[in-house]
């Protein structure tokens, strides 16, 4: 492991490199050149006015006025110029993005899944193991539950033990490589079709979409102004002077990181999917906003399944089966 991850860095480093010396090297360039443009455009102006460079195309049409007016423009002429390197760049990188992903693209549709709809009977996994691209270390190893139909399970375990990882299998984000996950005793293909079409995911860094604070929580539902919501929206409401109309932008940089929880919690109880995944759902909420939130979740596990990655011990009184994950084994169910 300690050799994979020095040789990966050592990659990383001198791709970094290479890019910083691309980058560096064409802004240098590209900062001589607009100097010598702009040093050019001075003396020649300076010598018009002075009478120096006489003849039939120096030294008439300018005065004082114009001649400091084009010096000062002489920059911006060149603003374009700046941002058409920029452009270059963003190019470049959005090449690299595209080689990957029109392969997935280019893939042929697996047809039309007609059993999306039917309910959750069964959700097993049996000898689970996983390991990401180009890694030989495993994240998961021989992995094996049965998940109830309804009630909280709790996902335990220190940091860099595996639990984002099961969660994401669990939501359809990631495809077991070893291992069966099986919904409904399908297959894993459409298991992992079913799971992304009927689960909902909440991450430690929720996406906030561009626009009004009540769109980001009933999306497209048409909510009349008494329409109900979660109690703990009310905090969030209080502290917006233009309410539910509080225009959000930039992944909701006009929010913290627990307010972008409780936003997207509020979405997953409004929107319910069979499955409700939870990657620490209160990592950046204080005390008494846990307090709120955590009778919620126990209500949302009423009637479907939650599963939570958590290290509050809150949820171990409260929850009806506790996975604990120590390096990607499991310890205890």
């Amino acid at each position: 492991q300690y050799r994979f991850l020095s040789k990966k860095s050592k990659a990383l480093n001198k791709a970094t490199t290479n890019v910083m010396q691309v980058a560096i090297l064409s802004s240098a360039v590209l900062e001589l050149f607009v100097t010598i443009c702009i040093a050019a455009i001075a003396i020649y102006l300076g010598m018009s006015l002075l009478g120096i460079m006489p003849g039939p195309h120096y030294g008439k049409g300018y005065n004082f006025q114009t001649a400091l007016f084009l010096l000062t423009l002489a920059p911006y002429f060149f603003f374009y110029l700046r941002k058409f390197v920029s452009a270059c760049h963003d190019s470049n990188r959005a090449l690299a993005s595209a080689k990957r992903l029109m392969p997935v693209l280019n893939e042929p549709p697996d047809g039309t899944l007609t059993d999306m709809d039917e309910p959750l009977d069964r959700f097993d996994i049996d000898g689970l193991s996983f390991a990401y691209p180009a890694s030989p270390v495993k994240v998961l190893h021989d992995i094996r539950l049965r998940f109830p139909q309804k009630g909280l399970v709790l996902v335990k375990g220190i940091s860099g033990s595996g639990k984002s990882t099961l969660l994401k299998i669990c939501a359809g984000s990631l495809s077991a490589q070893e291992g069966v996950v099986s919904v409904n005793g399908k297959d894993n293909a459409r298991s992992r079709e079913w799971l992304k079409a009927n689960s909902s995911y909440m991450n430690q860094f929720p996406f906030i979409f561009d626009g009004t604070l009540r769109y980001n929580v009933f999306l497209e539902k048409k909510a009349n102004a008494g329409e109900p919501y979660p109690d703990f929206l009310t905090k969030i409401l209080a502290k917006k002077d233009d309410g539910w109309q509080t225009e959000l932008s930039h992944n909701g940089k006009q929010l913290s990181g627990g307010e972008k929880q409780l936003v997207t919690l509020a979405r997953m109880m409004l929107h319910p999917k069979p499955v409700a995944i939870l990657d620490e759902p209160t990592a950046n909420l204080d005390t008494g906003t846990i307090e709120i939130i955590l009778p919620q979740i126990m209500k949302l596990a009423e009637t479907r399944l939650v599963i939570v990655a958590s290290h509050e011990k809150l949820f171990d009184t409260v929850a009806d089966a506790i996975v604990n994950l120590n390096w990607g084994e499991q310890m205890s169910k």
